[in-house]
């Protein structure tokens, strides 16, 4: 029995809807991935504005989520803490000659030596410190002062409190009158500069000018509330300015940052909360939970990107009669400031946002100095993305000539690294104009090209 085969026209026919077949099923599948890949990013972006605001609440710091177009990155620096002190309940320890502490024996026996429990098993040791009534519960007093030394209290150095993405560090203070404390002569200074007990806590971030009662307003004296050595200071200036110090390296080297605020931030007998903060991008000064303007002295106006690492203790208060706090120190919380996993946005999304970052007040909430509305921020797919926003004048066109012009002002190189860069990273739009043009060819794009992440004025994340 004869069997009959397949004519070249079936078979034709036949690979012919087997291929129109699979084409669909393809563009079926990238669609698939595409609208996967796009509900991961939306995921992943509100994951870390969660993650901001949730951190910017715990720790009652300011969190800034930065938009980075270079790199096609959205990173977050928060702060963690490293311990606190609440100062109650002190215990002393031996003081016999011989006795060792930040590195030095003490010199006398009638020091004064107190030990201070804090959190995650960290000891503060005062010297000379008494203990008395403070704003939460016990406090130090640093008063003594004399050619001996003066009252202070450190932290044994770890790696913990020498982060170099950044520091914080916050306490109640009450400020004695410092006027007191400044003589008309340099000849009535309680210092011998040859003790060498004076620089137990590491070298300071600059000379301390003599306490004169006609001191350079542009280099004052200054009373430290905290400082690492050379790394970080946190002071109170004979013009009742806090001064914020931080040594660290910038394209130029090693520098050395100093900012002050306006005279008269403080004042004396009162109890103020004092912090500072520092991540590698701007210090932040705040005093009872409100920011102050500060200014860089001139000649230390380049910011450090990250801190040195400095052995020295953290010491409140210094053992130098010219740097020695007058006052009581209450309340001690220190954090280090670290950064978040930093979230890439795929090559084949653009993200649409109206300014490059948001940031997150003490409570969590959008920062109304650089927010006054709810931050909205699209990630879109769609293919014709860019023609759709920036779409080519038509040929012929004065908007065309000019596009060829500076077309051919550049060089293959130039042209090579632009197009390997939008290949290999996600398209970041920023600016409110950008982000009105987009919101104008929304209507253009299908629902399932585009996914909005809105963050209101209460810090809640939604889409």
């Amino acid at each position: 029995m004869k069997r009959r085969g397949f004519t070249l026209t079936e078979l034709l026919v036949t690979i012919a809807i087997i291929a129109v077949i699979m084409g669909l099923s393809t563009a079926a599948l990238r669609s698939a991935g595409n609208k996967d890949e796009l509900v991961a990013t939306q995921q992943a972006v509100r994951a870390l504005l969660r993650r901001s605001r949730n951190a910017a609440r715990e720790e009652r710091y300011q969190v800034t989520l930065e938009i980075d177009p270079v790199t096609s990155e959205l990173t977050a620096q928060q702060k963690t803490t490293v311990t606190q002190f609440h100062l109650e309940a002190p215990t002393p320890f031996d003081t016999t000659p011989g006795f060792a502490f930040a590195g030095e024996p003490v010199p006398l026996s009638e020091t004064v030596c107190l030990r201070h429990e804090g959190a995650r098993a960290y000891e503060l040791w005062s010297e000379d410190a008494e203990p008395t009534k403070g704003k939460i519960a016990d406090a130090l007093l640093f008063e003594k002062t004399d050619v001996k030394g003066a009252a202070w209290a450190w932290v044994e150095h770890t790696p913990a409190l020498m982060p170099r993405e950044g520091v914080h560090i916050r306490c109640w203070i009450y400020l004695g009158d410092l006027s007191t404390r400044l003589v008309r002569r340099r000849s009535q200074e309680r210092r011998n500069a040859g003790d060498a007990n004076y620089e137990r806590a590491g070298p300071a971030y600059r000379e301390a000018p003599a306490r004169l009662r006609d001191f350079d307003p542009m280099d004052p004296p200054y009373f430290v509330i905290a400082r690492k050595g050379r790394a970080f200071g946190f002071s109170v200036t004979a013009a009742y300015e806090l001064e914020v110090a931080v040594t660290g390296q910038a394209l130029a080297g090693e520098v050395t940052y100093v900012t002050r605020t306006r005279p008269h931030t403080l004042r004396p007998d009162r109890w103020y909360r004092v912090e500072f903060g520092f991540d590698g991008r701007s210090v932040r000064i705040v005093v009872d939970g409100i920011g102050r303007m500060h200014l860089p002295v001139p000649g230390n106006e380049e910011l450090p990107g990250s801190l040195i690492r400095d052995p020295s203790p953290l010491a409140f208060s210094d053992p130098d009669p010219r740097r020695g706090f007058f006052g009581m120190i209450d309340e001690i919380k220190v954090g280090g400031i670290v950064s978040t996993t930093r979230i890439s946005i795929p090559k084949d999304i653009s993200l649409i946002a109206p300014g490059r970052t948001v940031s997150f007040d003490l409570l969590g909430q959008l920062d109304p100095s650089r927010h006054a509305e709810p931050f909205v921020l699209y990630l879109c797919n769609a293919a014709d993305f860019e023609e759709k926003m920036d779409p080519r004048p038509a040929a012929g066109t004065p908007a065309a000539k000019a596009a060829l012009r500076k077309g051919a002002t550049r060089t293959r190189d130039q042209q090579d690294k632009s197009a390997k860069a939008a290949q290999d990273k996600g398209k970041i739009v920023i600016g409110p104009k950008r982000f009105a043009r987009f919101l104008k060819i929304r209507a253009d794009l299908q629902e399932r090209q585009y996914r909005r992440i809105v963050v209101d004025r209460t810090g809640l994340v939604s889409e």
